[in-house]
C-alpha cells in the first residue's frame, strides 16, 4: 500500500500525542564553505592500522557511522584505510568551527576512510563522541543558488544547494554531497520545489532565526522577512534529509488539520518550510502543494514562535462549541488553554489555504 494511504492516519495519531522537536533559534554567522585546511597536528609514535584499531574501535565505528549517514546506508561497504593516533591541538580537533574552540591537547586518531573508491580522512577524538571530515573527493557544485549556515549553539550546520545537487556539512569541515530536490513533496504542480524558489525569488542575502543565508535566485520578486526565514527553514530540512537520506511525513510538522463535516470533508499539513499540502477526506490523495504567501507565513511564523501548543480532538468543545475539527499543533505537548476566538482565527487560516490550494487561486 502506498504510504500516501497512511497520511491522515499519520496525523490522527500525532494526535494521540507523538510530537516533533523544535529548534534552537540561535542566529549564525556565515562562515566559508571550502574544504578547511587542518591545523598542524603532532602524531604519536607509528602505529600499525592493526595495533591501532584494537584501541579506537569506538572512533572508527563512529567515522564509519557519519559516511554511512547514520546507518541509513550499510556501514559495512565503508573500509579502513588507516588509523593514526595523535594529539589534537584543540577541543575542535584541529579544524575551524562556527563554535568556540578551546587549546587543549586532545588525544584521538586521524582515519582514513574509503567508500566506492573514494578516500576521505577524519579527525576523532579518543572515544568517537567527536568525528570531524577533514578531507573529501567530493568537488563543489557550480549552479548554487543557496548558501546557508545555522548554528544551535551545539552544532553549527552548513549547505551549497543547487538546481539538482547539494554539498552539505558541518562548519569548517569538508563537505558530502546529496540529491537538493526533496523525496517528499518534492513538486510544485509541474515544477520542482528547488526550481520554484530559484526561479520566484531575486538575489538577497539574510541573518534569520534559521540561519544565515546568501540567495542568488533569478526571480523578480522581493521576498519578505517570513519567505527569507522559509528559505532557511526549506534549507536546514534539506541538510537533515541529506544526513540521514530520510524524512518522515511528520518530520517540520508545524500544523495539522482535519475537518469532516457536511459543508467540507479534508485535510491539511503546514510545514516549518512554509510547504502546505492538502488532503482528499480519506488521506488518499494530495488535492494540492504549494508554498503560504508571505502574509500567511508571517501568521504561521507568529504561532509557532509565541509557543502555540494545543490541540484539539474533532468531538472537543470549545466554550461549549464543538469545532468538528482537529487541530494540532506539535511542537510542544499539549496543555495551552484553548480559547474559542483561537480556534476561530486558525479555521479561518486553514480553511484558506486549503481553498488556495485546492482551487490553484495564489494569493500574496
Amino acid at each position: 500500500m502506498h504510504w500516501r494511504e497512511f497520511a491522515l492516519s499519520i496525523f490522527i495519531a500525532l494526535m494521540a500525542g507523538c510530537t516533533t522537536s523544535a529548534v534552537s533559534t540561535q542566529r549564525a554567522t556565515l562562515q566559508p564553505t571550502t574544504t578547511p585546511t587542518p591545523t598542524m597536528i603532532a602524531t604519536t609514535a607509528p602505529t600499525s592500522t592493526s595495533t591501532a584499531l584494537q584501541s579506537s574501535d569506538a572512533a572508527v565505528n563512529a567515522a564509519r557511522l557519519r559516511l554511512s549517514h547514520e546507518g541509513m546506508e550499510n556501514p559495512e561497504l565503508v573500509s579502513v584505510v588507516s588509523v593514526t593516533p595523535t594529539s589534537w591541538p584543540d577541543d575542535c580537533l584541529g579544524l575551524p568551527s562556527g563554535l568556540t574552540c578551546h587549546s587543549k591537547a586532545t588525544a584521538g586518531y586521524l582515519i582514513e576512510l574509503e567508500k566506492e573508491g573514494q578516500h576521505y580522512l577524519f579527525h576523532t577524538d579518543q572515544d568517537g563522541k567527536q568525528v570531524r571530515l577533514a578531507r573529501s573527493p567530493i568537488e563543489p557544485i557550480s549552479d548554487a543558488f543557496v548558501q546557508w549556515q545555522y548554528s544551535d549553539g551545539q552544532e553549527c550546520r552548513t549547505a551549497v544547494i543547487g538546481a539538482e545537487q547539494m554539498r552539505y556539512g558541518m562548519c569548517g569541515e569538508a563537505m558530502l554531497a546529496a540529491p537538493s530536490r526533496p523525496t517528499m513533496w518534492p513538486n510544485i504542480k509541474d515544477q520542482s520545489q528547488v526550481s520554484y524558489l530559484k526561479q520566484t525569488y531575486a538575489p538577497f542575502r539574510a541573518d534569520t532565526i534559521r540561519g544565515t543565508l546568501v540567495f542568488s535566485g533569478t526571480g523578480t520578486l522581493v521576498a519578505s522577512g517570513a519567505e527569507q526565514r522559509a528559505i532557511a527553514e526549506w534549507a536546514l530540512y534539506r541538510w537533515l534529509e541529506a544526513d540521514v537520506r530520510y524524512l518522515s511525513a511528520d518530520d517540520g510538522l508545524g500544523l495539522g488539520w482535519l475537518e469532516k463535516s457536511p459543508s467540507l470533508c479534508g485535510g491539511l499539513w503546514v510545514y516549518q518550510t512554509g510547504l502546505a499540502v492538502a488532503w482528499n477526506c480519506e488521506g488518499t490523495e494530495a488535492l494540492g502543494i504549494g508554498f503560504l504567501s508571505a502574509t500567511q507565513l508571517q501568521q504561521f511564523y507568529e504561532w509557532l514562535d509565541n509557543g502555540k501548543r494545543w490541540n484539539i480532538s474533532p468531538n472537543e468543545q470549545v466554550n461549549g462549541v464543538p469545532p468538528k475539527t482537529a487541530l494540532y499543533f506539535p511542537w510542544w505537548d499539549p496543555g495551552e488553554k484553548t480559547m474559542a476566538d483561537d480556534v476561530e482565527s486558525v479555521l479561518q487560516f486553514v480553511h484558506q489555504v486549503y481553498a488556495q490550494l485546492t482551487t490553484g487561486v495564489q494569493q500574496r
